[in-house]
C-alpha cells in the first residue's frame, strides 16, 4: 500500500506542479513524495499496518486530484474519474472530506493564466460537493438500516478543537521536525 500511495502522490504532484508552471516539476514531485514518505506526521499512516485504510483513501484522493489537474491542463475533462476516485476516497475513510476546496481554489486562481473555462471548475466543485453530501447522508442513515455499521456522531467540541488546532499548527509543524530535518529543508 505504501508504494501505491507514494506513486499516486507522485502522479498527482507531478501534474499539479506542471499545472502551476513549476520548472522541473518531475524532480520537485519526486522530492515532495519522498519527504511525504519520511515526514514525522505521516509515519503513523505509512509505518503502521493498522492505518493502511488511510493509505487506500489517500491513494484514491491523489488519483482524483491527478485526473482533475491533468484534465484542466489538457482540456480533456474527466468528471467521472475525478468523481469516482473521490467517492472511493471518502467512502473508504473520511479524512478527505472537503479537501478538494483547497485545490479547486488554487485552480481558480489560474483561470486567466491557463485559459480554461471557469464552468469546468464549477462543475467539478458541484460534483465533488454532491459526493460529500451523499457520503454524509449515507454515514448518518446507514446505522438505521444496518445494525452492524458504526454509528457516527458529531463531536460536540468541534469548534473549540478546530480553533486550538489552527492556533497550535505552527508550533506542531516546527516541533514535529528534528534538527536534521530542519537543516535538510533549509539546504534544499
Amino acid at each position: 500500500w505504501i508504494l501505491a500511495a507514494l506513486y499516486s502522490y507522485y502522479l498527482f504532484t507531478r501534474v499539479f506542479f506542471v499545472f502551476l508552471s513549476i520548472r522541473k516539476a518531475s524532480m520537485v514531485a519526486t522530492l515532495t513524495a519522498l519527504i511525504w514518505l519520511v515526514s514525522p506526521w505521516t509515519l503513523g499512516v505509512t509505518a503502521w499496518f493498522s492505518s493502511s485504510i488511510n493509505l487506500i483513501s489517500f491513494i484514491f484522493f491523489s488519483l482524483s486530484l491527478y485526473y482533475l489537474f491533468r484534465g484542466l491542463r489538457s482540456g480533456k475533462h474527466t468528471f467521472a474519474k475525478v468523481g469516482l476516485f473521490y467517492l472511493l476516497s471518502v467512502l473508504t475513510y473520511e479524512s478527505f472530506f472537503f479537501q478538494y476546496f483547497i485545490f479547486i481554489a488554487i485552480a481558480w486562481l489560474f483561470i486567466k493564466e491557463k485559459g480554461f473555462d471557469k464552468k469546468v471548475l464549477i462543475n467539478h466543485f458541484i460534483i465533488l460537493s454532491v459526493i460529500v453530501a451523499m457520503t454524509v447522508v449515507w454515514n448518518r442513515l446507514a446505522p438505521t438500516i444496518f445494525d452492524a455499521v458504526i454509528n457516527k456522531v458529531i463531536n460536540p467540541y468541534f469548534l473549540q478543537t478546530l480553533v486550538v488546532n489552527i492556533v497550535s499548527f505552527p508550533y506542531v509543524l516546527i516541533a514535529s521536525f528534528g534538527v536534521f530535518e530542519l537543516i535538510a529543508l533549509a539546504v534544499f
